[in-house]
């Protein structure tokens, strides 16, 4: 497949020749998302969820894009990602309770660091034990 729109929703039925005939699988439905590449630091063009941190980290460890091994940024990263936002795009920057992305850094051991994108604070977060309060962004990150 070439020429596909990031965001799009594609719909795929998969099939094989076998004996000559066309034996048909499953049709598979997906959206295709690039990235861009930024101080040899590969990014996902969009935010791929708004998820608690346990969740964020497995999403981004179950991305497949371009065959990379994706993961949560550090918050170095992150802050990466924010002094370039413009040149990578689709940071939600205004929206009240939804410019937050979260970082795989903990501040300490019960505090898991995220970013606000409204303004480049930085902030931390409950108990890593029980993070079941608070949905920010993701984002990936994966080395070059």
């Amino acid at each position: 497949l070439t020429n596909l729109i990031d965001g799009s929703i594609y719909n795929v039925r998969t099939y094989v020749i076998w004996k000559g005939k066309a034996v048909y699988g499953e049709n598979i439905q997906f959206a295709p998302y690039s990235y861009k590449t930024i101080n040899n630091l590969a990014v996902h063009k969009t935010d791929i969820g708004m998820e608690l941190w346990s969740d964020a980290a497995k999403l981004c460890e179950n991305s497949i894009l371009g065959g990379k091994k994706w993961r949560l940024p550090t918050l170095s990263e992150l802050q990466i990602l924010y002094n370039n936002r413009d040149m990578i795009g689709n940071f939600e920057t205004s929206k009240p309770g939804q410019t937050y992305y979260w970082s795989f850094t903990l501040q300490s051991p019960s505090y898991h660091s995220y970013l606000d994108f409204s303004n480049g604070s930085i902030n931390k977060w409950g108990n890593k034990f029980n993070d079941n309060t608070m949905y920010n962004k993701v984002r990936c990150v994966c080395e070059k």
